[in-house]
């Protein structure tokens, strides 16, 4: 039993600098939305140009470039919003996750759990495969949290 609890809390480890990590590239992706409208097409297009040129017909890489061409104020304003909100506080929590602060472990699950089940209505709705996976992500960082929570609170 304590060789998966090392398991555990290695992988929630790697989960929390994973989403350390998110969080940054996700604060700085909410600047660059809002700031940078042709750097979001170019970027577009640089991550699809390799699946273009193998099949000139892909319909997901051609659905990405027209998406980033499309965007209007409003929806760069949202998408904006959502990633700095949601970078803010992955990073916020997993600083105070770091620091063992006791109060964050059930304020990540509530908070993981409430982006999680807007994640789902999006996919729902939207029928989103990235967004499927990150969700399958989040569950597991969910699940990780709660083990890790249980494994510290056993310990004092």
């Amino acid at each position: 039993m304590k060789k998966i609890n090392s398991v555990i809390h290695y992988l929630f480890l790697a989960a929390v600098v994973a989403k350390a990590f998110n969080g940054i590239v996700e604060i700085i992706g909410s600047f660059l939305i809002l700031s940078y409208d042709k750097l979001v097409q170019l970027e577009a297009l640089a991550l699809t140009n390799y699946e273009l040129t193998e099949h000139h017909n892909d319909f997901i890489a051609k659905f990405f470039i027209d998406s980033a061409h499309n965007l209007s104020i409003n929806t760069r304003h949202f998408i904006s919003f959502y990633l700095f909100f949601h970078g803010a506080m992955n990073f916020f929590l997993v600083i105070s996750i770091y620091k063992k602060k006791m109060w964050a472990y059930p304020l990540a699950i509530f908070l993981f759990s409430i982006f999680l089940a807007y994640q789902v209505f999006r996919v729902y709705h939207n029928h989103s495969v990235g967004l499927a996976v990150v969700s399958v992500v989040d569950v597991f960082m969910i699940i990780l949290t709660w083990l890790e929570y249980r494994r510290i609170s056993a310990k004092m």
